[in-house]
């Protein structure tokens, strides 16, 4: 799209830093009181059909099953006797969970319908928590509680025997006391504060004439929300990685230096280009590029819009842990037409995954709010490089849905509620109209909001007054 340039974006992006956001707070991560015991765990993920099978009697314990959704978890039993305890799980939902006990051990990470064991070894009487470690998912509802009596005098059996009946164990939760802790907290000041900033534009150096965007692919220390601090895997040390802004038609080159443990790549997703050896999947258009080498993509690209980078090598866990990014290509042979006139724009890049569900790579309290005049229209590019769908929704306004995958729509239409699958991307132009701060977010609300407060992929749209 053809109107703010990188420079304008930046100037836009600094001022949106310094505004004063008074809108509802985000959740903060769950705290979780265990006992700590010396014991001997193992982890077994059962990569098979994903089944499971029905709880059985152990030697000298206790087997529990447990099923894993989006964003629960529901044991068949929360209270046995103490003695040696097995964890049945199964992964019944639609993204990656995991099981952990903190101090005592955690299951694999396992995929959608596959399952595992957890073998807590023997357990003494006490109340324990457990909870899905995978960032943001806590947050979410991924926690709960299981009670370990006296042994019985007899022989300790399963809930499958018809003998142990299931009593869940709920830590009452006042909603108003949590939502109003975290509103005063986010009232009294700006946006939550973390450790880094992505998706900010990439100044290119010229050489030879040529402009060159220099990435490094390396390992870092990612906030993504306060005190939540994941390993990430980056562009230049920042989720998402620089914004990489050029015309249509330009000849550039990205030098990509890689300092990750393991070979990678990058792909110019929706990108149009005549040279197949540029599109970055490796061993279809090109070989790896190993640790410790430099690699040098030359791209003319055929297409504006909106489009994005990141991996294509172990695409399935680098990507989600951060090698992604937006490309932009503003028009210049393609004709504008005039329903994307806007005045300001913001790039918005959704994710789900290892590192929690972001916006520009944080969760709220820590995502950035968009700041508009009101009449002013602004251009928000939506980029889903995440594994799960997210519709994106604005309070108290309309979205002109004017393009889709860096293509304009011969008509463009109205949505409060926009559907946005992983690799799509959409351009909307919103005319604020009227003053105030308003909620956007994610409308699958496990994504947004939990009983203890707005988290992950939501911000506000502060409108400011003429």
């Amino acid at each position: 799209m053809e109107n703010s340039d990188s420079t304008t974006n930046a100037i836009q992006r600094e001022a949106n830093d310094r505004a004063f956001v008074s809108m509802l707070a985000g959740g903060f991560a769950v705290a979780f009181a265990i006992i700590a015991l010396g014991l001997s765990v193992r982890n077994l993920n059962s990569g098979g059909n994903g089944g499971q099978s029905a709880a059985t009697p152990i030697a000298t314990g206790t087997t529990v099953n447990i099923k894993l959704t989006d964003f629960k978890v529901t044991p068949d039993q929360s209270s046995f006797p103490a003695g040696r305890v097995k964890l049945q799980i199964k992964n019944s939902g639609s993204t990656m969970h995991s099981l952990k006990i903190d101090g005592i051990g955690a299951s694999a990470n396992l995929q959608p319908g596959k399952s595992g064991v957890l073998d807590l070894g023997t357990l003494e009487p006490g109340t324990y928590s457990w909870f899905c470690p995978v960032a943001g998912h806590a947050d979410a509802g991924m926690t709960g509680k299981f009670t370990v009596t006296e042994a019985s005098t007899g022989t300790p059996s399963s809930s499958s025997e018809g003998t142990q009946t299931a009593t869940p164990v709920e830590e009452k939760i006042d909603k108003d006391t949590e939502h109003a802790k975290v509103v005063k907290a986010f009232l009294a000041g700006p946006p939550a504060k973390t450790t880094g900033r992505g998706g900010l534009p990439l100044a290119p150096q010229i050489e030879n004439g040529i402009p060159v965007f220099n990435l490094t692919a390396k390992v870092v220390q990612w906030e993504v929300a306060p005190g939540q601090v994941y390993e990430a895997w980056t562009y230049n040390g920042v989720v998402p990685g620089p914004e990489l802004r050029v015309k249509q038609g330009q000849t550039i080159k990205v030098r990509l230096k890689n300092d990750l443990p393991e070979s990678t790549s990058i792909h110019w997703h929706g990108l149009e280009i005549a040279d197949n050896k540029q599109d970055g999947v490796t061993f279809v258009t090109q070989d790896p590029i190993k640790p410790g080498q430099t690699y040098e993509y030359i791209l003319t690209p055929i297409n504006c819009g909106s489009h994005m980078y990141h991996s294509h090598h172990a695409a399935d866990s680098q990507v989600p842990l951060g090698l992604l990014g937006a490309f932009i290509v503003d028009c210049t042979t393609t004709t504008t037409p005039t329903f994307a006139t806007h005045d300001t724009e913001s790039t918005q890049v959704l994710s789900d995954g290892p590192l929690g569900f972001s916006m520009n790579g944080k969760g709220f309290p820590a995502t950035f709010p968009i700041i508009a005049k009101q009449g002013g229209k602004t251009l928000i590019r939506f980029m889903n490089e995440g594994l799960i769908i997210h519709p994106m929704h604005l309070h108290g306004h309309r979205m002109l849905v004017i393009a889709k995958d860096g293509n304009f729509l011969p008509a463009p239409y109205e949505a409060d509620t926009l559907n946005i699958a992983p690799g799509e991307r959409y351009d909307v132009v919103v005319t604020s109209l009227y003053p105030g701060a308003w909620a956007f977010h994610c409308h699958i609300l496990t994504h947004a909001e939990s009983d203890k407060g707005l988290h992950g992929m939501t911000t506000v749209w502060l409108v400011q007054p003429k």
